[in-house]
């Protein structure tokens, strides 16, 4: 496995770059499947509901635990506390990165299509580092240089087939879709800082 130094600059050359950094079969054992279904129904089941959040885009279910938008299930509290009920695979993702980053992570969250519908995420930019562990299905991730290139049709800086076991680093400001074209269920985790 590479080191902590190797991903830093690794990292920070994708950042330069504006682009995506993919580590290929980085962390092979995956959860699977039945960990993420029981994962999203307790939460559904036991979260209490409170406050509904709704846009044109985000639907938020239970308290702001499970939300579901156009696009896929996004289920929080993947790993908080540093309790791995869920999820014990994710311990040493989280740790090797938390040391990445000399960070915690704010508890990670999954992404779930159940089915995949083909439909792209549109373009975004988020304003914190993001990494993806692709556990289950695969994902296309597309990066462009501004928002507005993926409805010109413009095509993309760069194309990344993320499968099980793979790692992206999606930096800040990097701007970037999505095309989760079969089912498939990753987990995420945010870094404020970037790389140090």
């Amino acid at each position: 496995m590479m080191t902590k130094h190797e991903i830093i600059e690794m990292i920070e050359s994708s950042r330069s770059d504006k682009k995506i950094l993919q580590l290929k079969s980085m962390f092979p054992v995956v959860p699977k499947w039945d960990q993420f279904i029981n994962h999203l129904d307790y939460h559904f089941n036991t979260t209490p509901e409170g406050p509904q959040e709704e846009s044109d885009e985000w639907h938020t279910i239970h308290n702001g635990t499970v939300a579901k938008t156009g696009y896929y299930f996004h289920v929080r509290d993947a790993t908080s506390s540093d309790k791995f009920t869920f999820f014990p695979e994710c311990r040493d993702v989280v740790e090797f990165f938390n040391e990445v980053y000399s960070e915690k992570t704010n508890g990670g969250a999954t992404f779930l299509n159940i089915v995949g519908n083909g439909m792209m995420v549109p373009t975004h930019v988020d304003d914190v580092d993001s990494v993806f562990w692709q556990c289950q299905g695969s994902t296309i991730w597309e990066v462009f240089l501004n928002k507005e290139d993926q409805g010109r049709g413009i095509e993309p800086i760069q194309k990344v087939l993320v499968e099980p076991g793979d790692v992206i680093v999606v930096p800040r400001g990097v701007f970037h879709g999505l095309n989760p074209h079969v089912s498939r269920a990753a987990i995420a985790f945010r870094y404020r800082e970037g790389g140090q």
